[in-house]
């Protein structure tokens, strides 16, 4: 086989596919070139957008966590003061229990030491009592053998005058010396027991008297330590009662300091926190304004540096090179080869706490 026929027997190229692939592919060629200064604004747009929405979201997360921290901390700081005022309270609680059973507890056993005192001065001065009055039963006895002496005394001589009167042979008559001398010995007798009782009659209700005296004493001395000690018990309720009132005065105020500064932390810490969300969600509006500010620039940067123009003239404007920016105010000028002024961009941002903006932006073609 030759290779002409290898050649005449193969199939022809289909050029009509090739050229319109060609002729599509200088169509978007065509289509880039003429609007690649708008893609190029668009997507430079996109960016600064993209990057303010960024930030003014985080921002905004920001705010809420700042938020959420202040709500957090005013609790925490409400519940702390409000357990450490409620345990001074109770902790003083406690303490007016343990004092008041202590106090009871004191003044009980001082009412029986008391009590005990008492009675063991009444049986003192009891005791005392009887020991005289015992003296003086004694000195009674003693009176009465005396007497019964004297009594026999007496018989006796009665007894010796009979007798020498009857050895004598005489007759005894009541008119006689002898009946004489018997009356004046029993009148003898007589005084002379007398004499003994009274004696020991004044002797014994001496004793007596000093028995009763001892018995009063005794009484006395008791009632002066019930006296005593139930001024004392009443002295140790009313000192402790003071103490308590003034100790619970003082723990109230306590509790109420410890509360109130909480309360006031607390609010300190939420109005903080919310005075750090607002601050965050100014940035927030800021960021988002500043997005915006800087997505015109971007786009007209992107625009005029892709060969975009502007003007009825149909001038090319040259690329910005003086874009600048200061805090959130952005002024551009863009000028033809000739000077002459073909556009005019600002943008402001304005926040006085109240979290206003306000964005203006022109273009002009003169």
């Amino acid at each position: 086989m030759r290779v002409s026929d290898i050649y005449s027997s193969a199939p022809m190229p289909d050029v009509s596919n090739v050229m319109g692939i060609v002729l599509c592919s200088l169509m978007a060629a065509v289509f880039v070139l003429h609007w690649a200064p708008v893609v190029m604004a668009v997507v430079a747009a996109a960016s600064a957008i993209y990057s303010g929405v960024s930030g003014s979201n985080a921002a905004k997360r920001n705010a809420n966590a700042s938020r959420m921290a202040a709500v957090a901390t005013a609790r925490s700081i409400y519940e702390t003061g409000y357990y450490n005022s409620q345990a001074i309270l109770k902790s003083q609680f406690f303490n007016n229990q343990l004092s008041a059973k202590l106090v009871q507890m004191n003044v009980e056993s001082n009412w029986d030491v008391t009590m005990y005192n008492a009675d063991l001065r009444m049986l003192v001065g009891d005791y005392n009592a009887k020991v005289r009055e015992k003296e003086a039963f004694d000195i009674w006895q003693a009176a009465e053998l005396d007497v019964t002496q004297v009594e026999n005394a007496g018989e006796q001589v009665k007894g010796n005058i009979l007798a020498s009167y009857g050895a004598s042979g005489a007759q005894i008559n009541s008119t006689d010396s002898v009946a004489d001398a018997m009356i004046d010995a029993e009148t003898q007798v007589e005084f002379e027991k007398f004499i003994i009782r009274y004696g020991a009659d004044i002797r014994a209700n001496h004793v007596k008297n000093e028995a009763a005296r001892s018995r009063w004493d005794g009484y006395m001395a008791a009632q002066q330590l019930i006296y005593e000690g139930g001024m004392s018990n009443i002295n140790a309720l009313v000192n402790t009662g003071v103490r308590m009132v003034g100790s619970t005065i003082q723990s109230s105020i306590d509790a109420s300091m410890v509360y109130n500064n909480a309360v006031r932390g607390a609010n300190s810490a939420f109005s903080g926190g919310q005075i750090q969300a607002s601050q965050y969600n100014a940035q927030a509006s800021q960021l988002m304004a500043s997005g915006f500010v800087s997505a015109a620039g971007a786009a007209i940067s992107a625009y005029l540096g892709a060969g975009g123009t502007v003007g009825g003239g149909g001038t090319t404007a040259q690329p910005i090179a003086n874009v600048r920016s200061s805090g959130a105010s952005y002024n551009s000028m863009y000028t033809s080869p000739g000077n002459t002024q073909y556009g005019n961009y600002s943008a402001s941002l304005y926040g006085n706490g109240s979290q206003r903006s306000a964005y203006t932006a022109s273009l002009f073609e003169n």
